[in-house]
């Protein structure tokens, strides 16, 4: 029968018996052996379930197996080695294995992974302080810990005054000087006025640019002269009053300030200070000065035109219905010519 065994060798009559309650006939039918999910204790006495933690896939005698450290079980008699469940994230076995189940990382530790024979420490530059945690937070920028196991915010230090550092940093080495501050004998004071500096580290304070000033310490840029203004060339101004009018005759050609005023080109004037953008000569008339303060512009030779801010009197060419004449002045064509509208020749006034 499928659950019997004998020891008689050339047995005549039937000699077999039952096996014993939780085992099953060896191969040879000559001996009973533990079910899988079973074992023989140590001391001897009954078969015995594989107890809570562990399993055992083969019937024999041999000890029931240990779920690994990560894993646990909390039935008895287990027979596969897949009943041995992995913990959760947030949770391991504290490094020990045959365990009936998982326990939560504590405060300063986490497990990122399924199946975590221990919590990790977090590092320093991080902290946690909550029970179970998957991950640790890093610190803030402009704070530093140099603390394993740190679980509180406030174990993040604060970075000196004037410095900074980037998120999750670790020693107080790694706070710099922040932007607008400079090293000066071992510890980072501000930019002074009329200069600035755009980023961290301790590097020094740059001078503000020609056509740019700085009135507050600890700038990390320069503002720009408004239009019509400069500063004459000067670096390193302080104050908007450093930045002055352009002078009559002289501009800043655009809508902000410039290191310095450049002169009105030909056929343009400027007759007040603090101008941004010059006048142009009106059409029909032009100018072949420079730095003009007033309107100086001469007008067309009779019969001519030009276009606006035109610098010379070549620029003054033939109305429609004249025409160029040898001599370079222009006369009405006849009935049946065509306007050319060809240039004249410059003449003197």
């Amino acid at each position: 029968m499928s659950n019997q065994y004998s020891v008689q060798v050339g047995a005549t009559t039937n000699t077999c018996q039952n096996c014993p309650e939780n085992t099953i006939p060896r191969s040879d039918s000559a001996l009973c052996i533990c079910k899988a999910g079973w074992t023989v204790p140590n001391e001897g006495g009954p078969y015995v379930q594989c107890a809570v933690g562990k399993y055992k896939v083969e019937a024999g005698n041999s000890a029931c197996v240990h779920c690994i450290a990560g894993k646990y079980s909390s039935g008895t008699g287990v027979q596969f080695e897949n009943k041995c469940l992995e913990c959760g994230v947030g949770k391991s076995t504290q490094g020990l294995d045959a365990q009936t189940t998982c326990v939560d990382c504590i405060v300063g530790k986490y497990a990122v992974m399924f199946a975590s024979a221990e919590c990790a420490p977090c590092i320093p530059g991080t902290y946690n302080k909550n029970v179970g945690s998957m991950r640790c937070v890093a610190c803030v920028a402009n704070t530093y810990s140099p603390i394993w196991e740190a679980t509180l915010f406030s174990d993040c230090q604060n970075c000196p005054i004037g410095t900074s550092s980037p998120a999750g940093s670790t020693e107080q080495t790694h706070c710099i000087c922040s932007a607008g501050w400079t090293r000066s004998t071992g510890s980072c004071v501000q930019c002074v006025d009329g200069k600035y500096k755009n980023v961290m580290g301790d590097a020094a304070c740059v001078h503000c640019l020609a056509g740019t000033y700085s009135a507050n310490l600890g700038a990390h840029s320069c503002q720009v002269c408004a239009a019509g203004k400069s500063t004459n060339g000067l670096d390193a101004r302080s104050l908007p009053t450093h930045c002055i009018d352009c002078s009559a005759g002289t501009h800043t050609n655009d809508l902000t300030g410039r290191p310095e005023c450049s002169q009105c080109v030909a056929g343009k004037y400027s007759s007040s200070a603090g101008t941004a953008v010059c006048t142009d000569c009106i059409a029909g008339k032009y100018s072949i000065t420079v730095g003009d303060t007033s309107d100086v512009c001469q007008e067309c030779p009779p019969n001519t035109d030009s276009a606006k801010g035109s610098d010379s009197e070549t620029g003054c060419i033939c109305k429609p219905g004249y025409r160029k004449d040898n001599d370079g002045s222009c006369s009405a064509c006849c009935i049946d010519c065509i306007a050319s509208n060809h240039p004249i020749s410059t003449r003197s006034h």
